[in-house]
């Protein structure tokens, strides 16, 4: 398995991404950002449209949270040190 860092930078395109996000959130906006730039694509769901929860069933404790294939991955600043 590999770690966190290689499995973001090197999961393949149909590996999915989810993003929840919340609207105005400027961390969001920047890890949106951050993957347009490494050509991950990615869903985004705002954390309103999910109900007030993500797919996992449970309340985001920060925004953004970020999901690979499932799993959270955390949000902005995980994923920034990942993407170095």
């Amino acid at each position: 398995m590999l770690p966190p860092s290689k499995f973001f930078l090197f999961a393949p395109k149909n590996m999915p991404i989810i993003i929840y996000t919340l609207p105005g959130c400027p961390w969001c906006k920047k890890a949106k950002a951050k993957m347009r730039r490494k050509k991950k694509p990615f869903r985004e769901v705002t954390y309103t449209q999910s109900g007030g929860k993500m797919h996992n069933g449970k309340y985001a404790p920060s925004f953004p949270q970020i999901f690979v294939n499932g799993r959270n991955r955390g949000g902005y600043d995980k994923m920034d040190s990942w993407c170095k």
